[in-house]
Parts: C-alpha cells; sequence; structure tokens
C-alpha cells in the first residue's frame, strides 16, 4: 500500500468518502455542529498522494524517514535560533560572534558552525550561552569556520544596497552560502578580468566568491488559457477581512486592477524590493473562483519562521504539480528581466531552493513537508539548477494581509 505522508489533515479516500455519505454531495452535515465538506477531502487526497509519489520518486521507498530526520534537525535548529536571538542581546549584534552558521548534512544532521578565535573563556559573560548552545540537541556536529554568521550577513547587506545602486550589468545575483560559509556572487561572464573589475567597482572581501550563472527568469507564462492568468495560486487569505488569495506581482503588468475578472486590492513587484506578490479578492468561498484550487491543498497554513539550509520543502504548481526539494540558502538576491516589459528587476532576501520551478508555477506556495506545516513562502523566479521564493514575513507585512 502507497505510504502517504499526511500534511495537515488526515487522507481519506474516495471509496470511504462515498461509504460514509452513502450519496455524492459536496458536503453532508453528519451533527448539529460539524459539517464535511467531501470536496476539499478529495482534493486534499489528491494533493496528498501527489506528494507521496514526488517523495518517493526523490528519495525512494524509504523517505518517510528521511524526512522525519530532516523535521527533527530543523526543530533542533529552530530551538538554537531561539537561543542565539537571546544570547546576541549581549554581544550587542543580530547573532553572537562565536556563532558561523547551522545547516542539515545529508545524513538529515544538525551542524553548528562555530568561529573558533571567538569561542568565548569561562569567565566571558558568553560562555553560558556558547555551552547551552553547542550542546541543544542530540547528535548536534560542530564544525569550525572562519567567519560569522554576522560576517555574512554583513557583506550580503553591503552588496544588496550596492548593486540597488549601481545596477552593475555583470551579477546575477549572489547569496549566503552556510556550507561554504562564504558570500557567493554569480557572475553572468565570471573571468578573472571580470572578478577583479567587481572587487574594485563594487566590494572587495576575503568573504566573497565568484560563480558563473545565467539571467533567471520569473516563472509566470502570459501564453492564453494557462492557469489562472498563467500563474498559480499560493495561499488563501484575507485582506481587511475580505477573502482571497495571494499569487506573484509579476504575474499582471503595474496599473492592472483585475486578474482573472477578479480585483487587485493589494501588489507588491518593484526592482530592488523583497516582494513579488499580489492579493486577488474572490466574491465567495475561494474554492468556487479560483480555477486551480483543486491542485491546492485545501489546509491553513501557519506563517513560519526562516527556514534553515538543508531544510526539506516542498511546493506545487499549476505546471509541475508537487516538487520536492532542499533549502540552499535563506539569504539571497537575484534579477530577472520582467516578462511584460523586459526591464530588469532586482529582488532581495530570497529563499533559494533546488526545486523543479518551471513557466507558469509563479505564486505557487513553498511549504514544510509535517504535519500542521508552516508557510514558507511562493515561487518566483528561477535560473540553471535554482529556484528562489519570496518569504512569507515579507508577503504578509508587505500586502497587509493575515492567513485563514
Amino acid at each position: 500500500m502507497k505510504k502517504i505522508l499526511t500534511i495537515g489533515l488526515i487522507v481519506v479516500s474516495a471509496l470511504s468518502i462515498s461509504l460514509i455519505a452513502k450519496k455524492q454531495n459536496t458536503s453532508t452535515k453528519i451533527n448539529e455542529t460539524e459539517t464535511i465538506d467531501f470536496e476539499a477531502m478529495r482534493a486534499t487526497e489528491e494533493f496528498q498522494n501527489a506528494l507521496a509519489l514526488a517523495l518517493e520518486e526523490k528519495y525512494g521507498s524509504n523517505y518517510e524517514e528521511i524526512i522525519s530526520l530532516n523535521n527533527y534537525a530543523v526543530e533542533s535548529a529552530n530551538k538554537i535560533e531561539n537561543m542565539l536571538k537571546i544570547s546576541s542581546t549581549m554581544d550587542e549584534e543580530e547573532y553572537p560572534k562565536y556563532y558561523g552558521g547551522m545547516y542539515i548534512n545529508d545524513d538529515q544532521k544538525l551542524v553548528l558552525q562555530i568561529v573558533k578565535d571567538e569561542v568565548p573563556s569561562t569567565k566571558n559573560a558568553l560562555y553560558s550561552s556558547y555551552y547551552s548552545t553547542t550542546n541543544a540537541a542530540d547528535n548536534e556536529i560542530i564544525e569550525y569556520v572562519d567567519y560569522s554568521f554576522n560576517d555574512l550577513l554583513h557583506i550580503y547587506n553591503s552588496l544588496n544596497d550596492l548593486i540597488s545602486s549601481l545596477h552593475y550589468d555583470n551579477v546575477v545575483g549572489f547569496y549566503v552560502d552556510v556550507i561554504k560559509n562564504r558570500v557567493v556572487v554569480n557572475l553572468e561572464n565570471n573571468t578573472d578580468a571580470k572578478q577583479k573589475e567587481f572587487r574594485v567597482n563594487v566590494l572587495d572581501s576575503n568573504l566573497i566568491v565568484f560563480n558563473s550563472s545565467n539571467k533567471a527568469i520569473l516563472t509566470s507564462s502570459l501564453s492564453p488559457g494557462s492557469k489562472v492568468g498563467g500563474c498559480s495560486v499560493g495561499f488563501r487569505a484575507k485582506y481587511n477581512n475580505k477573502a482571497g488569495y495571494v499569487t506573484a506581482g509579476h504575474c499582471v503588468m503595474d496599473g492592472t486592477t483585475t486578474f482573472n475578472g477578479n480585483p487587485i486590492l493589494k501588489r507588491d513587484f518593484k526592482d530592488g524590493g523583497t516582494v513579488d506578490a499580489m492579493f486577488v479578492q474572490t466574491s465567495d468561498s475561494i474554492s468556487n473562483v479560483v480555477p486551480n484550487w483543486p491542485y491546492y491543498p485545501r489546509i491553513t497554513l501557519g506563517a513560519a519562521t526562516l527556514p534553515f539550509v538543508g531544510q526539506k520543502v516542498g511546493k506545487y504548481g499549476a505546471v509541475t504539480g508537487a516538487t520536492i526539494g532542499t533549502v540552499t540558502s535563506a539569504y539571497s538576491s537575484d534579477s530577472a528581466p520582467d516578462p511584460h516589459t523586459g526591464d530588469e528587476v532586482f529582488l532581495t532576501d530570497l529563499i533559494q531552493t533546488d526545486l523543479v520551478n518551471e513557466t507558469g508555477d509563479s505564486g505557487s506556495a513553498l511549504f514544510e513537508l509535517k504535519q500542521s506545516p508552516n508557510l514558507l513562502g511562493t515561487m518566483s523566479l528561477t535560473h540553471n539548477d535554482k529556484s528562489y521564493a519570496i518569504k512569507i514575513r515579507n508577503i504578509t507585512t508587505s500586502l497587509g494581509i493575515t492567513l485563514y
């Protein structure tokens, strides 16, 4: 029997539904207070089955064990992250100086990076924090690195400021590579001369390394008949108590007021921004008016904290369906031409993944692979073997929406 990774709701087969209902109603009242929405259950079952197939294709028949170990490492990482945030107040920086980063390795174990030269002495006020952090999780692996996570974030944020103002054409994007303990700059023309030119004209630092990369594309489709105007529904939300859904902002041109016949109440997509999203109002229950709603489960997703490098994630797009992948950076910036105008748009503070994400998948939700999954963001652009998502915290703040 096929194993199903249940996310949020228990999967009920269509046969069980018909036996319980004894007729093909879309909903059946079973007592004074409870109503079963069978259409929702069937849509959820379809989603769960597709997700299970994607997981088995990606990781083999023992995918449940892999995901379970990965989720345990994520829980440990969240615990340590919270401890670091508390202790950072003593250091007057975002993170303690001894902290280099965290990631989940291929064995699904949490690796905690420590800057060896910054390990506090037993007499230092930070020693208690250091000791607690390095002993916070079972099977935690300690790895020594050269630079602190504060150093990496400083370079990353400096590049965001510089690239936004300089519009240096040869730079495709850049990201914090926790595993390498460096900031990787992707150049379209990655020669020694161009690297030197970058260090002279933009920023020179030992923390920066270079990589070759092509320009990204924003994964919407302008062809007729595409799902929801060429994009994918991301997640349901409310704006000023009005129900609707969120998808990618680049799915329409600036100034557009409707999408698929429904009003666009909020939109944010601009050069140098952190958001590529819009809120589309629906007149009634979202399932009745969104054409590709059956491609996404009707479950309430809670907003999440930042994902961790090595964390397993999923998305369900209108084109590629369920795809599974891994977070490769929680701090990434990249650029792509606007699909409507051709103008270059530079987006920052992205989640970088190795998920398959193709034209038409823009706006689909990126989520955790566990029961009661947290929503991490929505898919935006892609290139080479990487795809990028907008962080949920940036979307909710910018659009002023709430999840339900």
